[in-house]
This record gives C-alpha cells, structure tokens and sequence, in this order.
C-alpha cells in the first residue's frame, strides 16, 4: 500500500469518482492536469458558466499541461 501525504493532509479514505454534470453545482473548483481534461470537464458541463474549471499549472508561474510521464 503507497501512503502519500500532501503537506500534512492524508490521502486515508479517499477515493476518485466520475465527475457528473451535477458535480458542476456542488463544487467551487475544478482542477484539470492538462487541455485534455479540461476539454472533457467543459464536454461533461456543457461549458464553464461560473469559470470554475482551470488548469492545476494556472495557479503557479509557468501555465500550460502538466507534462504526461
């Protein structure tokens, strides 16, 4: 079992779920890795309407994709 902490959050009893439409009225931000994930959040939203959806790069000092390893 891999353990990842995340500045002293844990990870414990967390899971990833499919994002749904609904999703769009219950969250404030929506964070994607690269454009393709953008484009498929903005396909499952039809759109952006509140500009909740942005790039994790977004909020550092160099924007664009999160490279794929």
């Amino acid at each position: 079992m891999i353990k990842i902490m995340f500045v002293g959050l844990s990870c414990e009893g967390k899971r990833a779920v499919q994002l749904k439409k609904n999703d769009y009225e219950k969250y404030n931000y929506f964070i994607g890795m690269d454009s393709a994930n953008i484009r498929n959040m903005m396909r499952i939203f039809d759109g952006d309407k509140d500009n909740k959806v942005h790039k994790l790069m977004d909020y550092t000092e160099q924007s664009g994709d999160v490279a794929d390893p």
